[in-house]
C-alpha cells in the first residue's frame, strides 16, 4: 500500500503530523509512506524510517506561506508528477479545501480528510469546502477539540493498531533522560513568549539542573 501524506501548514503542524507517519508505520510493516510538504521541514521528515520519499513545495495556505506565480506552477508540476505514482491514499488532517482539492489532483484511489463536525471550533481556522471531492471522510466529533486526540481518532477510524506519539528522529544521538527540548517560536504573535523570559529559563535549567538543552526551529528562524 501507497501512501501520501500532505503537510502544506506551519512548523509546528508538521511535529505533530510525524504521529500520522509513525503510527502508520509501526501499524502497516508494508506500507510506503511518501511525504509532500514545504522544504523548511525537510529535517522534521528526513531520518523517519517509515519515509519513503519527501517531495517539496510551497503552498497558498498557512502563516508561513510563501505563494507566488512560479511557486505555484511548481506546485501544479509536482501534482502531476505524483500521479504517475499511483497512491492508494492521500491523506491531510487538516480539512481545508485547498489541501482536499491537492488531494483529489493527485488521484489517488482514496483521497482521505479529516471533517470537522458541524459548529466544531477547529472550522474557525481553515476554510472548509469540497467535500465532495473527498473519498473517506473520517468526521471528527465536535467534543474531539485537542489536536492530537483527533489524530488518534482519526488512526483508529483507518485501522492503525499502533498509535504512536509524535517524534522526530535526529541523526545525533540524544540521551533523552538528561536533554530538554524548546521550541521558543511562532508564526503568530499571540502565541509568542519574550525572548528575556526564554533567557532566564534556559539559564535556570543549566545552572540548577544537570539537563542540557536543545533549542529547535524552522531554518528560517536560525538567526
Amino acid at each position: 500500500m501507497r501512501i501520501l501524506i500532505l503537510q502544506a501548514r506551519n512548523f509546528g503542524d508538521a511535529v505533530i503530523a510525524t504521529q500520522i507517519v509513525n503510527s502508520l508505520g509501526e501499524s502497516f510493516r508494508d506500507i510506503k509512506i511518501d511525504i509532500l510538504t514545504r522544504s523548511s521541514f525537510k529535517a522534521i521528515y528526513k531520518k523517519n524510517p517509515h519515509v519513503k520519499n519527501l517531495y517539496f513545495a510551497n503552498f497558498p495556505m498557512g502563516t508561513g506561506k510563501n505563494s507566488n506565480f512560479k511557486e505555484f506552477v511548481n506546485l501544479i508540476s509536482y501534482i502531476f508528477k505524483l500521479q504517475k505514482n499511483k497512491y492508494d491514499m492521500v491523506i491531510n488532517n487538516v480539512g481545508d479545501f485547498r489541501e482536499i482539492l491537492i488531494g483529489k489532483l493527485i488521484h489517488p484511489k482514496e483521497n482521505t480528510s479529516f471533517v470537522w463536525d458541524d459548529n466544531h471550533v477547529f472550522k474557525n481556522l481553515i476554510r472548509p469546502g469540497l467535500y465532495r471531492l473527498i473519498d473517506r471522510k473520517i468526521i471528527i466529533p465536535r467534543n474531539i477539540v485537542n489536536i492530537y486526540e483527533a489524530q488518534e481518532y482519526f488512526l483508529k477510524c483507518i485501522g492503525c493498531k499502533i498509535i504512536s506519539k509524535p517524534k522526530i528522529f535526529l541523526s545525533k544521538k540524544v540521551d533523552k533522560l538528561k536533554t530538554i527540548g524548546i521550541h521558543p517560536l511562532a508564526s503568530q504573535k499571540s502565541k509568542l513568549w519574550s525572548d528575556k523570559k526564554w533567557n532566564e529559563l534556559i539559564k535556570n535549567i543549566i545552572s540548577l539542573t544537570n539537563y542540557e538543552v536543545w533549542i529547535f526551529g524552522a531554518p528560517s528562524e536560525k538567526n
